[in-house]
């Protein structure tokens, strides 16, 4: 190869670094972080990963919301039944859980459930007690928020063309597979703001259809359910744990 085709080698690789280069500069990384040991080469990388954990996060709390709801009053699989979703268990996990199997129904069904977009978010809890979590307006923010995690947890930041066509000028484009996201700190804050609210609305919603139900007399729950459902609220578990 000639000198010029050594200059443009570095084409060949996403980012210009051969791929194991890239893996080996991103662990140094995660080991200086978890170190310690900061300095340039580590900033905006401790950002990426709270955003990332946050997202994890958000999913695993409408996972575990949904759970309880179900768990506190049964009764409500039906809905998701007639609203086509999959209820179906293993026997042998219901077996495995013993007598705390029906306390615990709704974690079952709740890990064969996508909860990966803001229109499945929607569609789960709309069936479940007819409240929609996300409007109109907000569910582009979440499906945008979601793209820039994916990116982030399969592509380590790195524009791919999907992402940059959808995200980027035209004559910006020639950047594909060079660039990565920019994830600072105000960028990380201002997406929990904004889950934070919507959890809040998740959390508000559901405890008040519950209710709505028991006083109509649509949902009937024993002494224990009651007090779950009371304690569902965070502000009324903060004020129980004080």
């Amino acid at each position: 190869m000639t000198s010029n085709d050594d200059s443009l080698s570095y084409k060949y690789f996403v980012a210009g670094i051969p791929a194991f280069g890239l893996f080996e500069y991103q662990l140094k990384t995660l080991e200086a972080i978890l170190t310690g040991q900061k300095d340039d080469s580590t900033e905006g990388v401790l950002e990426e990963i709270v955003f990332v954990g946050v997202i994890s996060y958000f999913e695993s709390f409408c996972k575990n919301s949904f759970a309880s709801l179900i768990n506190i009053a049964p009764q409500l699989i039906q809905r998701l039944k007639s609203a086509s979703f999959d209820i179906k268990v293993d026997p042998m996990h219901v077996i495995e859980l013993g007598e705390s199997a029906a306390m615990n129904i709704g974690f079952l069904i709740a890990e064969q459930i996508d909860f990966g977009t803001a229109n499945k978010i929607n569609g789960i809890f709309t069936a479940l007690v007819k409240r929609s979590p996300l409007k109109a307006n907000q569910i582009g923010y979440f499906d945008k928020i979601l793209s820039d995690r994916n990116l982030l947890v399969h592509h380590g930041g790195i524009y791919t063309k999907k992402y940059f066509h959808q995200r980027t000028p035209i004559g910006e484009r020639n950047r594909v597979f060079f660039d990565s996201i920019v994830v600072d700190k105000e960028y990380v804050i201002e997406r929990i703001e904004f889950l934070r609210g919507i959890s809040e609305k998740i959390v508000k919603g559901t405890h008040d259809a519950l209710e709505e139900m028991v006083k109509k007399d649509e949902l009937v729950l024993n002494e224990s359910a009651k007090q779950a459902l009371a304690m569902y609220h965070w502000r009324n578990w903060f004020i129980s744990m004080g």
